[in-house]
């Protein structure tokens, strides 16, 4: 997960300041950095927040950081969708925040396959 590490450094935080943030230890959030260590859908969430980027960015599927309410808001409520599809879409953001991250990354890998298509 050396996105993390890069996105703590550009604002000059310590990884004691994240595992504060994240309510866990310095150490298992170095071992969130360090990818040997799978991060909570919980904590996950929040740091996609955090960095304002989105969560298939943390996990490496996305390769640039487009801020998350930036997406939800240009696709919720700027028209790219119908008002048929907005609820749609709303209930499928709910269901991807029960998702493990390890689901969440399979769920971004078929989502890149298909933009690819």
């Amino acid at each position: 997960m050396n996105r993390l590490k890069e996105l703590r450094e550009g604002k000059g935080l310590k990884q004691k300041d994240m595992a504060s943030f994240l309510g866990k230890t310095p150490q298992a959030y170095s071992l969130y950095e360090l990818g040997q260590r799978n991060i909570d859908n919980n904590s996950l969430s929040k740091l996609a927040s955090f960095f304002d980027v989105t969560i298939e960015y943390l996990l490496g599927a996305e390769d640039y950081s487009s801020g998350m309410a930036n997406s939800e808001k240009t696709c919720l409520n700027h028209g790219a969708l119908t008002k048929k599809e907005r609820p749609e879409i709303k209930k499928l953001l709910d269901a991807i925040s029960d998702l493990d991250s390890e689901q969440v990354m399979m769920l971004a890998e078929l989502v890149v396959s298909l933009r690819r298509k």
